[in-house]
């Protein structure tokens, strides 16, 4: 899901990866087109200090609530997933969107809770 948000963000500004590597450059953050790219796509998340402090530098940057990126990434031990903000997802896309008709019942609507999920759809 971060890969998908992270992508509509990027398009919905018109930024380039460059641009956001170059915007990343001017708060100390060095990190590849390469990495950039592999984020936009799924093939990784951002996992290390320095990715993550990426992420927290960009969510303004893309005009993203504080928050929505990085609650989307996995924390550490791997296989916990962080509670996201399903109010925060759907203010990138709007209520009803394409993203969240395409992706169904995947669309992020629901919380984890202690002994299960918490359903947020109507």
């Amino acid at each position: 899901m971060f890969a998908a948000v992270f992508k509509e963000a990027l398009r919905r500004r018109g930024l380039p990866l460059d641009r956001v590597r170059d915007h990343l450059e001017s708060y100390g953050i060095t990190l590849s087109l390469a990495t950039l790219s592999y984020w936009q796509s799924g093939r990784s998340l951002p996992e290390k200090p320095q990715s993550l402090r990426a992420v927290d530098v960009l969510e303004p940057f893309l005009d993203l609530p504080s928050g929505t990126l990085r609650s989307l990434l996995r924390r550490r031990p791997r296989g916990w997933v962080p509670q996201h903000d399903p109010a925060a997802v759907r203010g990138v896309y709007g209520e009803d969107s394409d993203l969240e008709k395409a992706l169904g019942d995947a669309f992020p609507t629901s919380t984890p809770v202690c002994g299960g999920w918490s359903s947020t759809r109507r």
